[in-house]
């Protein structure tokens, strides 16, 4: 699937997930965000990607550079929040690219249940550490998993059980996979955002 595709599917999943949770109307938004990132976050192992996109804007500097000309606009104390900022975009981005370089082939390792699985329980107890709130940690597995399962409808199947297998796996039979960027991509976006209003409305 596409960057904007998986961004809706996440950001879906991730209001679905907060009302089955219980989540406060204040809980929603930071929801969504956390949802909509880690729909993204698999495709850091992508050549072009949305979140690769992000990372090599904030390597390049160009929101640190901004920031530092906005400074010099302002109070001298000001200075420093902004390269304070600065820094850290420049650090997200290194970061970003170097787990990349590790994660590999695009639908390899960053597209397994396997990492997930590892993944899971310390998103879960970060959340509770640094909110008291588990539902953060839950939005981030379910907005993580839609991307896998999602990409896993597509022609080309993801590697599950990487890095034990290499195969590629799919959860539609074949008459029902799709291209991505496809007319009927934009169909299943509909089907998923469909069940999530079901699941709010339940």
């Amino acid at each position: 699937m596409v960057g904007i595709s998986h961004a809706v599917i996440g950001a879906s999943t991730a209001i679905a997930v907060s009302s089955v949770l219980g989540a406060n109307t204040h809980s929603y938004i930071l929801s969504i965000g956390i949802g909509t990132a880690a729909s993204l976050l698999p495709d850091i192992d992508a050549e072009v990607s949305t979140i690769k996109i992000f990372a090599k804007k904030r390597l390049q500097g160009r929101l640190a550079n901004s920031f530092v000309r906005k400074s010099r606009r302002n109070r001298f104390p000001d200075i420093f929040i902004h390269i304070g900022i600065s820094l850290f975009e420049v650090i997200v981005g290194m970061t970003l690219l170097i787990v990349s370089t590790i994660f590999g082939k695009h639908r390899g390792l960053a597209h397994s249940l396997i990492f997930l699985a590892l993944l899971s329980p310390i998103s879960v107890i970060s959340s509770a550490l640094l909110s008291s709130k588990t539902v953060f940690g839950y939005v981030f597995i379910f907005g993580y998993l839609s991307h896998i399962l999602t990409d896993s409808m597509t022609v080309t199947g993801v590697q599950m059980l990487a890095p034990f297998s290499k195969n590629h796996y799919h959860i539609l039979p074949r008459k029902y996979r799709f291209t991505t960027g496809s007319a009927t991509e934009v169909i299943y976006v509909g089907i998923f955002v469909l069940l999530a209003a079901i699941c709010i409305v339940l």
